[in-house]
């Protein structure tokens, strides 16, 4: 550590490009969410939001770990679809998230 630049920090975080697209959906996720089912908002949440392993969350739910992948899986999907029509969430060539339209999220 003490072999590091006392500007490496700084250096760093100039370096590293923002996760603009990724953050600018934060703000429309939650109000996203509603327009989803009960079970497609619980297992994004839990997964996604909060961070729990797929594995945690078949587990508590009393599904196996395929199971609980595919939830996961499909709950993404109408999310992503929900997103896109109604925040104007545009990907890239890759899908990837690159930009979103000025609509606001409802």
């Amino acid at each position: 550590l003490d072999m590091l630049p006392e500007d490496f920090e700084s250096t760093v975080a100039e370096e590293t490009p923002p996760d603009e697209p990724l953050d600018d959906l934060l703000d429309c996720i939650e109000p996203t969410l509603h327009h989803l089912s009960a079970s497609d908002q619980h297992i994004i949440r839990a997964c996604d939001l909060a961070h729990q392993t797929v594995q945690h969350y078949a587990d508590e739910q009393g599904l196996t770990l395929t199971a609980a992948k595919s939830r996961l899986l499909r709950a993404r999907a109408r999310l992503r679809k929900v997103m896109v029509t109604r925040c104007g969430v545009r990907y890239d060539e890759k899908q990837i998230v690159c930009c979103r339209s000025d609509s606001p999220c409802a």
